[in-house]
């Protein structure tokens, strides 16, 4: 299939401005910009369920899913940066996942259980960092993430890195 024929999708929390400046805080902090390739600020996400590259005929379909996905607000707290060795990734994260984040996840893995490629388990984490070039794990003073909606973002890659568009956001809360 040609570039036109697909989309490379996935669903995500976006923080709010204000979540994503107190992450861009500790990339600053820990000085990932001098050991790896930071995350630029607006770039900042969870990701849910990476989709993949998705057929233009499934798309609508998506669309509509995630504008339809009732889920009730709730609280995340990002305690912790951590480092993948494997892939050179620093992250922040929950110390504990919650119950309505499962709980999300698992309506967003159901609901595209059809155009779900991923096949590792999920892991609650911003990225800030690519390509670290030392190893970085600390606790920090929580962010306290107001989770209000779930985001439907289409990556495009470009020799400077992924952009992201927004193609659908999950509509009312329950």
């Amino acid at each position: 299939m040609t570039d036109s024929q697909t989309q490379r999708l996935f669903v995500a929390l976006w923080p709010d401005q204000t979540v994503k400046a107190a992450l861009a805080d500790i990339q600053t902090t820990l000085e990932l910009g001098r050991f790896g390739r930071s995350v630029p600020e607006d770039n900042l996400h969870m990701t849910l369920l990476f989709l993949g590259d998705v057929d233009q005929s499934d798309i609508d379909g998506i669309v509509d899913f995630v504008r339809q996905m009732q889920v009730s607000p709730f609280w995340l707290s990002i305690d912790k940066v951590g480092f993948w060795p494997h892939n050179k990734i620093t992250w922040a994260g929950p110390t504990i996942v919650s119950a309505e984040l499962h709980d999300v996840v698992k309506q967003v893995c159901t609901g595209m259980k059809k155009f779900h490629r991923e096949r590792r388990n999920f892991s609650a984490h911003v990225t800030l960092a690519r390509k670290v070039h030392r190893r970085v794990s600390c606790e920090i003073t929580p962010i306290e993430w107001h989770v209000r909606e779930i985001s439907l973002v289409r990556s495009i890659l470009t020799n400077e890195g992924a952009r992201y568009k927004t193609l659908s956001r999950s509509g009312g809360w329950s």
